[in-house]
C-alpha cells in the first residue's frame, strides 16, 4: 500500500461522521452527576452526617454510663457474699440474682472461685443438668484447672458439650504443659 492510498483511507475515515458526534446534543457527564455532587456538598447532607455522628456519640456515652452504674451496683451487691453463696446463686430461679452473681464472679473470681466452680460443676454433671454459666465463667476467668472436666463434658452431644468444646479452644493451656508433652 502506498503512502497516497494511506492518506486517502485516512481522509475517508476522518470525513465519516462518527456515531458519538452524530447523536447531537445529549446529556453530558456533568449534567447527569452534578445534582448528586451538589447533594453531597449541601449543608443538609453535612448536617445529617455530622448530626448522626453526634447522636451516636451521645448514645455511646449514655450506654457507658449505664454499664458503669450496673457494675458499681453489682460490686456493692456481691461485696458481702462468699464465693460459695455466689456460686449457689448462679443456679437461682430469679434471673436478676443469677446475672448479678455471674457478673460479680466474672469480675472478681480468683483461684478459690475456680476451685469451687469446678466442684459445683462436677456435682451438676452427676445430677445430669449443667448450667452453661459455669462454662462461660471458666472461659472468662481463663481457668486452666477446669480443662479436664471441660474435656469430659465436651465428649457429649448436647449444647453444653458444644460450649465446653469452644471454651477449651479459648482457655490457654497451663504453663509447663508443653514441656510435659515434649
Amino acid at each position: 500500500m502506498s503512502i497516497r492510498n494511506t492518506f486517502t483511507c485516512g481522509g475517508l475515515f476522518m470525513a465519516m461522521p462518527l456515531p458519538v458526534f452524530a447523536q447531537g446534543e445529549g446529556e453530558s457527564f456533568f449534567d447527569k452527576y452534578l445534582p448528586i455532587a451538589k447533594l453531597f456538598d449541601s449543608p443538609l447532607f453535612f448536617g445529617v452526617v455530622v448530626g448522626s455522628a453526634v447522636v451516636l456519640l451521645l448514645v455511646s456515652l449514655v450506654f457507658l454510663g449505664y454499664v458503669k452504674r450496673m457494675e458499681k451496683r453489682v460490686d456493692e451487691w456481691g461485696k458481702g457474699k462468699s464465693d460459695s453463696e455466689l456460686i449457689r446463686l448462679l443456679d437461682s430461679s430469679e434471673v436478676g440474682e443469677a446475672r448479678a452473681a455471674f457478673a460479680y464472679l466474672r469480675r472478681h473470681g480468683g483461684e478459690n472461685t475456680i476451685a469451687a466452680l469446678i466442684d459445683r460443676l462436677q456435682e451438676q454433671r452427676k445430677e445430669g443438668r449443667i448450667n452453661p454459666a459455669f462454662i462461660y465463667l471458666f472461659e472468662d476467668l481463663k481457668a486452666a484447672d477446669a480443662i479436664p472436666i471441660l474435656q469430659l463434658i465436651a465428649k457429649g452431644k448436647s449444647r453444653v458439650a458444644e460450649l465446653a468444646e469452644r471454651a477449651l479452644e479459648r482457655i490457654p493451656a497451663p504453663e509447663g504443659s508443653a514441656e510435659k508433652a515434649g
